[in-house]
């Protein structure tokens, strides 16, 4: 699903937040759009628990107002990614290089760890001809519900990071009330494609899914 802009009036809207540091007016926008589009990041700022914790609670499945998260735990902490299972049947070999290749652009003139492994939550703020772009960084997310532990979001991340041989930082979201929206699978069915795949998971509920963009999340 693609992204949904929203503006800044609508985030805050949307989650309750009250962080001072946004600005008043402008756009959310996804991270990877900031590093096409010509923007100046202006800062990078490590994402407060608070912040992050009323961002993923206002979450609600798509054309609900049911929320999944609501009275969920939510950390923070580095794990190896392939233990989990996941939903999706692949990962796309462009969507790996263009980690590779141009995902740090947007940091490139900000202190922040190199590469996909141990960035955690961030808030990027940006500037295109005066107006405000503001987009959020967050690790890949595990949730705990029903039916266990799995890789929700950040399938891609996790794959590259597991088959390097290394920890990734991820977010647990533990507490979850909402079952997933497919069959989890175990990462020895998930293969590497150049073009997705017409099953791209089993048994899927629609009505599951988690409006992540509603929340300012490109999930």
């Amino acid at each position: 699903m693609a992204f949904r802009e929203l503006s800044i009036e609508e985030f805050r809207g949307n989650t309750g937040i009250c962080y001072r540091g946004l600005p008043r007016r402008g756009q959310v926008v996804p991270l990877r759009q900031l590093a096409t589009m010509g923007a100046k990041v202006q800062s990078v700022v490590v994402m407060g628990k608070e912040y992050l914790t009323q961002m993923l609670r206002s979450v609600v499945l798509i054309g609900t107002d049911i929320h999944p998260y609501e009275k969920a735990q939510i950390t923070v902490e580095p794990v190896y990614p392939l233990f989990l299972p996941v939903t999706q049947t692949f990962v796309q070999r462009s969507k790996l290089l263009e980690f590779l290749e141009r995902f740090d652009q947007v940091f490139a003139d900000h202190h922040v760890p190199v590469g996909i492994a141990k960035k955690s939550p961030m808030i990027v703020m940006a500037k295109k001809d005066g107006l405000w772009l503001v987009a959020h960084y967050l690790p890949p997310i595990i949730e705990d519900g029903p039916r266990g532990m799995y890789l929700f979001d950040g399938q891609h991340r996790d794959f590259m990071c597991g088959r390097t041989g290394t920890t990734i930082v991820n977010i647990f979201i533990k507490g979850v009330t909402i079952p997933p929206r497919a069959d989890l699978i175990n990462w020895l069915e998930v293969k590497v494609v150049d073009e997705k795949p017409e099953v791209r998971c089993h048994n899927n509920h629609p009505e599951l899914y988690r409006d992540l963009e509603r929340v300012g999340i490109d999930g």
